[in-house]
């Protein structure tokens, strides 16, 4: 069965979803007000951060900041020495005053403008999304608030460097007829200097954008095998060596390595990786690990999937298409690697 076919992307009727899409709707409109009620507010009080900056307001021949220094100076007899500790004690102020304001002023912002629109965005994959999974895809579970550990993207070893910044979110968990698989999206970065004009500079280069996707794998096998894009740094693995493949087509797409060089012909098959190659044009540059009798992929992606938006209503039939779209893409990965394929039982 094509598990492509297996949904039509036909509108979603959910008549008893109305009084959520009611409530929904009603916190979508409280939370762009929100926004562009804060946003106004910043901007009006933004200049109150900028208060130092009048002692610098040129008045005749002077600024008011020399006014104040020179008017201090001889009110309190200041000499040298101490005038200038006192212009830098004001400058210190100026400083603290301006950068403070600036931080509460964008944390207030965060706060009472944006927070409310990530709130509903969180409760909508919470009301609809999961709702929508639980109708459309039975053998699946949705948890938005969720993901896949970065240990499992680290310990892979798909890459040659570790996570500094992980994010995941949106895991899928369930059944495709006979396997097993788990996915979720996820995002890794990790840290890297550069050299700028004024030095060395550090900052997070993001080297994974996209799914990950682990299903359960039908052959028996007890060794460990990664697949990796051809031209690419590979990450120095114990015990692990280069496998040289029959297929020249994967071979120049691919680098093989693996535990056991007998094992690894055994789990790519002349048809396995023709398959793998298939779900390839869909997800270029795509990653894979064997091992534990388990398949890891990762499928990278240039947008976030499974995600709303604040700007359309919430009963909008595109967007929760959209959300079935996605699943949908994912889930023939199944179909394409047979890996409903049970000749070798695992009892």
């Amino acid at each position: 069965m094509n598990t492509s076919n297996r949904h039509n992307s036909k509108p979603v009727a959910l008549p008893d979803m109305k009084a959520t899409f009611q409530a929904l709707e009603k916190q979508r409109h409280q939370a762009i007000k929100a926004f562009w009620v804060t946003l106004v507010k910043s901007l009006l009080l933004l200049p109150l951060c900028f208060l130092p900056g009048m002692l610098f307001i040129p008045i005749g021949d002077a600024t008011l900041w020399q006014t104040v220094t020179e008017h201090s100076t001889s009110l309190f007899d200041l000499s040298t020495e101490m005038e200038t500790n006192f212009a830098m004690a004001l400058f210190m102020v100026g400083s603290v005053w301006f950068f403070g304001s600036l931080y509460l002023l964008i944390r207030f912002f965060n706060r009472r403008g944006r927070e409310p629109g990530r709130v509903y965005l969180r409760d909508y994959k919470t009301k609809v999304f999961s709702q929508i999974c639980a109708d459309h895809f039975a053998n699946l579970t949705y948890k938005p608030n969720s993901g896949i550990p970065w240990r499992v993207l680290d310990d892979s070893n798909l890459f040659p460097w570790i996570s500094d910044w992980y994010q995941s979110e949106d895991l899928f968990e369930g059944r495709v007829e006979h396997t097993d698989i788990t996915f979720a999206e996820a995002h890794a970065k990790r840290e890297r200097t550069r050299v700028t004009g004024e030095g060395m500079e550090t900052y997070l280069d993001s080297y994974f954008r996209g799914i990950i996707f682990i299903a359960d794998f039908h052959k028996h096998f007890h060794s460990t095998t990664r697949i990796t894009p051809a031209g690419e740094k590979l990450k120095r693995v114990r015990k692990q060596e280069s496998v040289i493949l029959e297929d020249p087509e994967f071979q120049s797409f691919f680098v093989t390595t693996s535990t056991d060089q007998s094992d690894v012909r055994y789990i790519l098959s002349t048809s396995m990786m023709r398959r793998i190659l298939c779900v390839h044009k869909r997800f270029p540059k795509l990653r894979i690990l064997f091992q534990d009798e388990k398949m890891l992929m990762l499928l990278p992606a240039h947008r976030d999937r499974f995600e709303p938006s604040l700007y359309k209503r919430a009963d909008c039939e595109t967007q929760i298409n959209s959300f079935i779209a996605d699943v949908e893409t994912l889930l023939p990965v199944v179909d394409e690697l047979n890996l409903n394929l049970r000749i070798w039982s695992k009892s």
